[in-house]
C-alpha cells in the first residue's frame, strides 16, 4: 500500500466534503487521512470525522489547510512510463490510432499542413 496525495483545502468544510465523497467511492476511515496545519483544525476535523489526523510542521502552509491522503494498492506498471508531477502515469495513447468508433465511417479531413 501507497500513500497518495488527493488535495489541499483550505479548511474544513471542503476537506469534509472530500472525505465523504471518498467514502462513498468505497474507502474506509482507515485509509483516509489528514495533514493538518494548526491544533484547531485538527480539533475540528476529528469531531466531524473518525480519520487518521496528523499536525504537519510545514511553516508555508495557511493556518486553515488540510492535506489529504488515501492508503491505495500500489498500480503494477511498465517501467519504462513517464509519470505525471502526482505520480499517475502519463498515457501511452497511440496517436495514429483511431479517434472514436465512427472514424473508419465519417471522412476525415487532412489537416497536416494547415
Amino acid at each position: 500500500m501507497t500513500k497518495k496525495h488527493v488535495g489541499t483545502f483550505n479548511g474544513v468544510d471542503e476537506a469534509v466534503i472530500k472525505i465523504s465523497g471518498l467514502q462513498a467511492e468505497g474507502y474506509r476511515d482507515e485509509q483516509i487521512s489528514a495533514e493538518v496545519s494548526s491544533e484547531n483544525v485538527a480539533s475540528a476535523l476529528e469531531k466531524r470525522t473518525s480519520i487518521v489526523v496528523d499536525k504537519m510542521t510545514d511553516p508555508h502552509q495557511e493556518d486553515r489547510a488540510v492535506s489529504l491522503f488515501i492508503e491505495a494498492e500500489e498500480e503494477e506498471r511498465d517501467s519504462s512510463a513517464e509519470l505525471t508531477e502526482s505520480g499517475e502515469v502519463l498515457s501511452s495513447e497511440d496517436h495514429n490510432e483511431p479517434r472514436d468508433a465512427n472514424s473508419e465511417l465519417m471522412p476525415r479531413i487532412n489537416t497536416t499542413n494547415l
